[in-house]
């Protein structure tokens, strides 16, 4: 008799496996358990991440959203990375709950119709790395919810 594996073991053996090799730009194994909480704790279903990167904080958020019932839409300008996540989804199992867009985070956002519950900003503009997250929350804050 053999056993199904849920979406959930197959995300958390994906991260596991690969648990020491996330280096460079990913956020580390601990931050990611932290970004899986916080989404978990506020019950989070409408995620907007920018910067994927190699889209291991999609994956930590993407296994929070399988309990909430959420989607994620997460942006990367680079190309190589970009594909190299959409590679990464899909191993660990989790291609239908994101929207990986490539592309310009700037120019991307202002196009969203959705509203977002859950924004997580990791990634710095090139041209202006210091003013970089005060741009994304401005082209954001359109976006969130006012309560």
């Amino acid at each position: 008799m053999s056993e199904t594996i849920t979406e959930n073991e197959t995300v958390e053996e994906f991260l596991l496996q690969h648990k020491n090799k996330w280096t460079f730009f990913n956020v580390p194994f601990e931050d990611g358990q932290a970004l899986e909480n916080l989404v978990l704790k506020n019950n989070s279903k409408n995620i907007l991440e920018i910067g994927t990167f190699t889209g291991h904080s999609t994956i930590w958020l993407a296994k929070a959203v399988q309990k909430t019932g959420g989607k994620i839409i997460t942006i990367e300008i680079d190309r190589n990375r970009y594909e190299q996540s959409l590679k990464n989804f899909e191993e660990a199992g989790i291609s239908h709950l994101t929207d990986a867009k490539l592309g310009d985070a700037l120019q991307i956002i202002p196009t969203l119709n959705e509203t977002f519950d859950f924004v997580f900003s990791d990634a710095t503009l090139t041209v202006q790395p210091k003013e970089s997250y005060l741009l994304f929350f401005k082209a954001t804050e359109p976006k969130l919810p006012v309560d």
